[in-house]
């Protein structure tokens, strides 16, 4: 079942971004995103096993991540002001667009992503070709869909850190650590 899960949940994603975009032309990228992630909420099903989280895991992930962003910082891996204008894209016509981002970005993005690459591909993958093969798929696979080519070493990266904080510390974990990340992102972006 969770192979199923794992082929219908792009199609049903580019299916509700299509709808999304026909019920609210005057947003359609930012409702298509929540909207595509709204539908995929019911695969955190799959994470009531791991349902808990790890104060210690998650401090020395967040130390990870910490030095990711400072790497990131000092050696930047994709062009700021192309993200600028993404935003820029979203917000044109589209009154509230900062409530789509949060919810899609901190709060929907996380709990779906977590489900999807954590709890399902890296679960079908550690069964299959073990641990370290799992890592990695999984971080790859977690990079490719992110869609940015200059920053797929970042998105391995965090991929690897999500997995372990997942591995390790629980589903709300690589959650909480996810939409830290995705948060600061935002406000990144939002507020440069």
């Amino acid at each position: 079942m969770r192979l199923a899960v794992l082929a219908l949940s792009l199609p049903v994603m580019f299916t509700a971004m299509g709808l999304a975009m026909l019920w609210l032309p005057h947003c359609q990228l930012p409702a298509s995103i929540t909207l595509a992630y709204l539908t995929l909420t019911p695969i955190v099903y799959y994470a009531r096993r791991r349902l808990y989280f790890s104060i210690s895991v998650f401090a020395k992930s967040l130390a990870g991540f910490a030095a990711l962003w400072a790497i990131q910082t000092a050696w930047p891996t994709f062009d700021v002001e192309y993200m600028r204008r993404v935003i820029q894209t979203l917000s044109a016509g589209c009154p509230n667009w900062e409530i789509y981002l949060f919810t899609s970005a901190v709060v929907l993005a996380p709990f779906v992503e977590e489900a999807l690459f954590r709890v399902v591909l890296y679960g079908e993958l550690e069964k299959r070709v073990g641990v370290l093969g799992g890592y990695l798929a999984n971080s790859l696979a977690f990079a490719v869909v992110h869609g940015i080519p200059q920053a797929l070493h970042v998105y391995f990266a965090m991929g690897l850190l999500l997995t372990h904080a997942y591995r390790k510390g629980g589903y709300l974990t690589a959650v909480a650590l996810h939409s830290v990340n995705n948060l600061l992102a935002s406000i990144s972006l939002l507020f440069p």
